[in-house]
């Protein structure tokens, strides 16, 4: 039978009119802004069954997805056990265990139909975050609006966009960008592509994300990599490198170094040394069961309250060791076996290594995660998809 067979649901998802498709992509994208609180994704599995928004054109689930969704209940289960006293929680009052559930049942409703309206909303937000930039604001909201601009660093002067932060609004953009690679990178002319990364790219440069740009260009060098099989771009990129290298010859690199390093004239990383110090000592002190899957952040002299700014870490704490690896094992073999996945997964897994981002429980970024996870890629090196063709 084969595990690949999960598709058979994910893909057999239709949309009964173009108007159910923006409402649907409407529900995805507005928790993930400013505009509408993330608890809303609580209920759209509920809204999307009752009002069968969208159907699915084989009733039967298929094996490979209760295979899942049994690993991710037991997840769910182990942290709890043994669960005794008062708990402190942050933003969720729901173990995050299920919350990522509710991100999973989402997720079989995330499409290309879908993912098209959420491209276009994202772009949107761009558009907003650079005529943001231009106006000297932060945010169009006053719950999150800022002073004007008094420095010339971008750090100090980054937009947020529809966000409610300026890394929600970069997260949001590699979101784009992941959801683009997935579905359209091989659909649309060279010169689309282009202004589309350039969009990207830009977003990454007004909300002056540091890990958003190395994701980014992380990603890029590893396409190029991978694509250096291909004489055309091969010779693309030689060229790319003299012309960059002709630049750094006559450009004054320093403006640059000042920007990344906040005009302190070294590298730092903003306090993350001390936060995942901290963190690593709290959770394996509490190596099992964590904080019983409940989110809360550690509070640190300097900072005050602060999340341990990389998701990996963060959910350890979390949950524990036990449920950690019973998440990750399974997940961590998925995408081994799917390499074109990882690939596409890339600039979110690089982005959440220096971001609480992925598995912050019900999320948009959690949504796209699993909507990969659970996409029919053409991998015709992959052994589960030789061998579910072989079923």
């Amino acid at each position: 039978m084969g595990f690949y067979r999960e598709n058979e649901l994910y893909d057999g998802i239709s949309v009964r009119s173009h108007v159910n498709v923006f409402i649907v992509s409407l529900c995805f994208y507005l928790p993930s802004t400013a505009m509408l609180p993330a608890f809303f994704y609580y209920l759209f599995p509920f809204l999307l069954f009752f009002i069968g928004a969208i159907e699915s054109k084989d009733k039967k689930i298929a094996t490979g997805t209760i295979f899942l969704l049994s690993l991710s209940l037991i997840f769910s289960l182990s942290s709890l056990f043994l669960f005794f006293g008062d708990i402190n929680f942050r933003d969720n009052f729901l173990p995050i265990q299920i919350s990522l559930l509710f991100s999973f049942f989402c997720a079989l409703y995330l499409n290309e139909k879908v993912a098209k309206f959420l491209i276009l909303f994202i772009l949107f937000e761009i558009v907003c975050g650079y005529i943001q930039y231009l106006l000297g604001i932060k945010s169009f909201f006053s719950t999150s609006q800022g002073s004007g601009y008094e420095s010339e660093l971008l750090y100090y002067n980054r937009v947020f966009g529809l966000s409610n932060n300026s890394s929600s609004f970069a997260g949001n953009a590699l979101i784009a960008l992941v959801l683009f690679e997935l579905y359209f990178a091989n659909k649309i002319k060279l010169s689309l592509k282009l202004l589309f990364y350039t969009m990207v790219l830009f977003a990454l440069v007004v909300s002056f994300s540091r890990s958003g740009l190395v994701a980014f260009f992380a990603y890029f060098l590893l396409f190029a990599l991978k694509a250096l099989k291909n004489k055309n771009v091969l010779i693309g990129i030689m060229v790319f490198s003299l012309i960059a290298l002709a630049l750094m010859l006559f450009y004054d690199l320093s403006g640059v170094f000042d920007q990344f390093t906040r005009g302190k004239g070294q590298v730092e990383i903003s306090g993350r040394d001390i936060i995942w110090s901290k963190y690593i000592q709290v959770a394996m002190d509490n190596f099992f069961l964590g904080n019983f899957g409940f989110r809360d952040y550690l509070s640190f002299d300097l900072y005050g309250k602060m999340h341990a700014h990389n998701s990996y870490l963060m959910i350890f704490y979390i949950v524990g060791g036990v449920s950690w690896l019973l998440l990750f094992l399974p997940l961590s073999i998925l995408l081994l076996l799917r390499n074109k996945k990882l690939f596409v997964l890339m600039p979110l897994l690089i982005y959440s290594a220096a971001q609480y981002f992925l598995f912050w429980g019900a999320s948009l970024a959690d949504i796209t995660f699993f909507a990969v996870l659970l996409s029919r890629m053409s991998e015709p090196d992959d052994l589960i998809n030789v061998n579910s063709t072989k079923s």
